[in-house]
């Protein structure tokens, strides 16, 4: 397998040296070959983009070609590797194109395809499913609570998901993936469910006659544990995929943004509910 790879890697550096080496001959009869020195552009950050991950997965560790950092393997996410495209090609002599089609059939394009495209029509799929189901779980907060501001007061914790997200991918040095997404849509729905139970009970005591503020302290005492016991067990079964170069991104999501929610949720919703009466 390291043979393989090895040659594999030769290869490219030979066809970069003969793209290089035709294109002096044909600077040196006088020619202006602008095309043949983007597609050696491309090339050569191809190689070296090879090289580099040939040289992280074989040898280990970090290291540095011409200045750029390797030390970072390219794995689900093509973004990461096409940024590192695009640092080395011109961007005033070449059009970078990230879906569709090129606009100026006169001027020199990169389309990024393959990979990239499925990566790209993933994530607009699944943020506009996430936007549906946000609508869907806010008529059904109206439904139930008959009012228009509490289902945004209910789904005030949603966004806050995001800090123990980003967070969570930063410190384990993780990439976004499409999994990640999904455990953050994933998410929405727990979250609004602790927001509920809070919520609920606020409502419930204020019925009753009780204080508002009174009514606060009192729904974040009884409800916490239900809301933790909610977390920690997702929590636990999230911590089993935590290692699975396919799912990893789905569990850093769950454990990291459960976290944070949980613990964001219980102080947000009643500050925000208290502004809101007011």
């Amino acid at each position: 397998m390291i043979r393989h790879r090895l040659v594999d890697m030769a290869a490219r550096i030979r066809c970069v040296e003969s793209l290089a080496e035709n294109l002096a001959w044909r600077i040196d009869r006088g020619e202006e070959p602008v095309d043949e020195i983007c597609l050696l552009k491309i090339a050569a950050a191809d190689m070296l983009d090879h090289v580099a991950r040939t040289a992280v997965q074989i040898l280990g560790g970090a290291g540095f070609i011409r200045g750029h950092a390797v030390e970072r393997i390219y794995r689900e996410a093509p973004i990461y590797g096409m940024l590192a495209v695009e640092e080395i090609l011109d961007r005033d002599a070449v059009d970078v194109r990230y879906h569709g089609q090129p606009r100026d059939e006169s001027v020199t394009t990169l389309l990024w395809d393959g990979e990239w495209e499925v990566t790209y029509v993933t994530f607009r799929d699944m943020g506009a499913a996430f936007g549906v189901a946000i609508i869907g779980i806010y008529l059904l907060l109206v439904g139930q609570f008959r009012r228009f501001t509490t289902p945004l007061l209910i789904l005030t914790p949603v966004p806050l998901t995001l800090l123990g997200i980003v967070l969570g991918h930063w410190l384990l040095s993780a990439h976004f993936t499409a999994t990640s997404m999904i455990g953050f849509i994933a998410l929405a729905g727990i979250v609004v469910r602790n927001s509920i139970l809070l919520v609920d009970f606020v409502n419930t005591r204020l019925a009753a006659k009780a204080p508002l503020h009174q009514a606060l302290l009192d729904a974040g005492a009884v409800r916490f544990k239900p809301i933790a016991l909610t977390a920690i067990t997702t929590m636990a079964g999230a911590a089993f995929i935590l290692l699975d170069p396919i799912f990893q991104g789905l569990a850093v999501s769950l454990l990291f943004g459960l976290m944070s929610s949980t613990l964001l949720t219980v102080l947000v919703i009643p500050a925000a509910y208290m502004c809101l009466r007011r």
